[in-house]
């Protein structure tokens, strides 16, 4: 009969081991003389007889390659640790090599000179050896110094099939369920997006995005802290707005790995989602082009520009059907902040104004072609191409004004669109 058994670590590999005999535990396949390659068995929390205890092997059928015995570990890391202590490199040896005695097996659990310069040279290290360093110099686990090619090979945790088994709880919240498996922000950061719950306070949900770091450098991370505390900046400077996310926290995490965004929880749909279906009722429309636009006046207000504007960072409340603008990492600041935009030039996009591509300054005019061009798709049922828009609408249900108003927002050249979302406000007033 299987047994229940509680997670060690394994000795011998990077995994966690599902031990009943005490805190020092070894998985079969590491001390096996015959072992195989590599193992596939399903994921399940109690071990069946005869089977290996190393909880990794047990993990969605992944197959396990034995060659994760050794791990590589990042230098810019590890040196950021050790200078953090005051230590040079001598001193950090000095430490690791006073590491005492395994209980288990009596071997020493020290490192040799030779094996530290090794590490920090960017050799691959047995995953003991690894921890032994990464406890030496403060480090929460091995993956908190993995090396960015060790990262590289490991999906994000919402791409799981079970993330909460994993990854449970983001400092003073625990995470519910994702929302988004991974997605891509057009300066190529990677994140993916949570449901979360307050700790202490039950009734405080939140909407949580988090950007996965652990590939670049500490410098690269350093140099994109302006493009990861933009959105906390936007919704500070904009303040309570019914139509713009009210953002509660953003956080470091894993020593820098991860970096946490979160606002209030909404429960809704983005408005992506929703065009094409019938979910979106027609008579809805007009009061939420009419929110949308409500909430980047604001904005602009506040000399912000969205300027990447489009349906997938709108979300629309299930209960009252309330538009709420969110996702503000690129949003211009018009008052000399630094530059967000991507160093290699922005994706195309459907919905983005022409000018935002270009060197030139950009201004509100921007943020009301992206406000057209989601109108037009909104009431066709589907995104024109950019400059075939009046044949789109030729025979739309739309009040003449608004149409001639929507033409007008999608002018190619600035100059000809509305002047401000105010005077789009003005022009669809009376639009029901």
């Amino acid at each position: 009969m299987p047994g229940r058994f509680r997670r060690t670590d394994c000795v011998a590999c990077p995994f966690r081991v599902e031990s009943s005999a005490g805190r020092f535990a070894r998985c079969s396949e590491a001390s096996s003389p015959e072992r195989p390659a590599s193992v596939t068995i399903p994921f399940q929390s109690t071990v069946p007889a005869g089977v290996s205890s190393c909880w990794a092997h047990f993990v969605n059928r992944t197959t396990i390659p034995m060659d994760w015995r050794y791990v590589r570990l990042d230098p810019e890391k590890l040196h950021f640790l050790r200078l953090k202590k005051n230590w040079n490199l001598d001193q950090l040896c000095d430490a690791a090599a006073r590491r005492g005695r395994d209980p288990l097996t009596g071997k020493p659990l020290g490192l040799d000179k030779r094996t530290v310069k090794s590490i920090f040279g960017g050799t691959k290290t047995f995953v003991s050896k690894a921890r032994v360093l990464a406890d030496v110099l403060g480090a929460e686990s091995v993956l908190a110094v993995l090396h960015p090619d060790e990262l590289r090979q490991l999906r994000p945790p919402s791409s799981w099939e079970r993330p909460l088994e994993f990854f449970q709880s983001v400092g003073e919240w625990n995470l519910v369920e994702p929302i988004q498996n991974e997605q891509t922000t057009s300066n190529g950061l990677r994140y993916d997006i949570w449901h979360v719950r307050h700790r202490h306070l039950a009734n405080r949900e939140g909407r949580a995005k988090c950007y996965d770091l652990s590939q670049l450098s500490s410098n690269d991370r350093a140099r994109l802290k302006s493009h990861l505390t933009r959105h906390s900046e936007v919704c500070d400077r904009i303040g309570a707005h019914p139509n713009i996310a009210r953002n509660l926290s953003a956080a470091e995490w894993e020593y820098g790995a991860l970096w946490w965004v979160i606002d209030e929880w909404m429960d809704g749909d983005s408005l992506a989602s929703l065009f094409g279906t019938d979910r979106l009722e027609a008579s809805t429309l007009p009061g939420i082009m009419r929110q949308i636009a409500t909430a980047l006046s604001a904005m602009h207000a506040v000399a912000i520009v969205r300027r990447e504007l489009s349906p997938r960072f709108v979300l629309i409340r299930r209960s009252d059907h309330a538009a709420v603008l969110t996702d503000f990492e690129l949003a211009k600041l018009l008052d000399g902040a630094p530059t967000v935009s991507p160093k290699k030039g922005w994706p195309d996009d459907p919905y983005r104004a022409v000018e935002v591509d270009g060197d030139a300054p950009i201004d509100a005019r921007a943020d009301i072609y992206s406000w057209g061009r989601m109108l037009v798709q909104a009431v066709v049922g589907e995104l024109p191409p950019k400059g075939q828009e009046a044949d789109a609408l030729g025979h739309a249900p739309l009040p003449p004004a608004v149409r001639r108003l929507a033409l007008a927002c999608v002018a190619p050249g600035r100059s000809a669109r509305p002047s401000s979302m105010d005077e789009v406000l003005a022009g669809i007033k009376k639009w029901m």
